[in-house]
């Protein structure tokens, strides 16, 4: 399969968003030619898009949900192409508008297909989807296993699990650890309740009540930013915290940590972590989700799950490092795992079978 259509709802800077970015460089350093059709947000990811090599149209940008599947349905009228579809919205428009056994979905969260939705609502659109498609991809055995037990699909045999893979360029410059006479601790990600920075606020506190000399950087946007903040006073550790907006360069914020911390309450992989382990970031995380897949089972920096005691005792133990770990070494096996030219191959399969398939109706 040589020509690939991916439907996204928006192209803004996200865990769906990026891996699609290193999904797509992979499938056109073997050749195919890439389209990315998206519908809203700010197009921040775009310019990455079009260096990549893909074509990125706006024909469905910002349209009335009629006009895109009317739009949508035009376009794809064509033969030859495979139309791939991440995310809620995007995933309802393809499988309105594209023939049975060309459409393939990835699921990229251990939540709700539509969240705000009510469950018997979130799994009737789900099983349209699913139906429609010839292939579902889940990130993780955990994506997977809440498709099935949320009962979003009727047939488990289409449902493959195909691990995301991390960017070959990560970092894009020569960054550098970087020097500063403070512990640092961090955390990237929405500020959201899935996040849980609550619990790392609560952590962090107790941390420096005990390790004066410390400080927490918090990158992120979301509409928790106020009651964290107020958090924060409460515990008096506002003027120990480094907050930043949503960034371009994660690498930056990495480096400058002593410490990364994922505190979430679930996570459909957590592709941050790839990042991490990539600049060899020690990596205290909650143990939930796809995060024990993605760090191993035994990975000794996993907490449960927004308990702020435990959390406190995991970073005191990397603080001190007791154990004598070697972080380069375990994540460079890990990583093994993740290499994005085993996810292109295995995504490129499921994209052959589609097309067998429909060519032998």
């Amino acid at each position: 399969m040589n020509k690939v259509i991916h439907c996204i709802t928006t192209i803004e800077r996200g865990g769906a968003e990026n891996q699609l970015l290193i999904l797509i460089k992979e499938q056109i350093n073997v050749g195919k030619k890439v389209i990315i059709l998206y519908l809203k947000g700010e197009p921040t990811l775009k310019q990455d898009f079009l260096d990549a090599g893909a074509e990125v149209l706006d024909i469905l940008y910002k349209k009335p949900l009629l006009i895109q599947i009317l739009v949508m349905y035009k376009f794809i009228k064509k033969e030859g192409y495979i139309l791939h579809a991440h995310l809620p919205r995007a995933e309802l428009i393809s499988a309105a508008t594209c023939k049975k056994n060309k459409l393939i979905i990835s699921r990229h969260n251990s939540e709700k297909f539509f969240p705000r939705a009510p469950k018997f609502l979130s799994s009737f659109l789900s099983i349209l989807v699913t139906n429609k498609a010839s292939a579902c991809i889940a990130i993780s055995e955990s994506v997977k296993n809440h498709i099935l037990s949320n009962k979003e699909i009727l047939s488990k045999d289409k449902i493959e699990v195909v691990y995301y893979g991390y960017d070959i360029k990560f970092p894009n410059n020569n960054y550098q650890k970087t020097s500063h006479t403070q512990f640092t601790i961090g955390t990237i990600g929405r500020l959201v309740e899935q996040k849980d920075q609550k619990t790392l606020l609560k952590a962090f506190a107790e941390f420096s009540r005990i390790n004066s000399n410390s400080k927490l950087i918090i990158v992120g946007e979301g509409n928790l930013k106020g009651s964290l903040i107020d958090l924060a006073k409460r515990l008096n550790i506002l003027d120990k915290i480094l907050w930043s907006d949503k960034t371009n360069n994660v690498a930056d914020y990495l480096l400058k940590m002593d410490i990364f911390v994922l505190p979430s309450r679930y996570e459909g992989f957590g592709l941050v972590l790839l990042e991490a382990m990539q600049l060899s970031i020690p990596i205290v995380a909650a143990n939930n989700s796809a995060i024990p897949e993605v760090l191993g089972l035994n990975y000794p920096g996993l907490f449960e799950t927004s308990d702020a005691e435990d959390l406190l005792k995991k970073i005191a133990l990397f603080h001190h490092n007791t154990l004598d770990i070697n972080f380069s070494s375990i994540y460079e096996n890990n990583l093994s795992r993740f290499n994005p030219i085993f996810m292109e191959i295995k995504i490129d399969g499921i994209y052959n079978s589609s097309l067998e398939n429909f060519n032998s109706k």
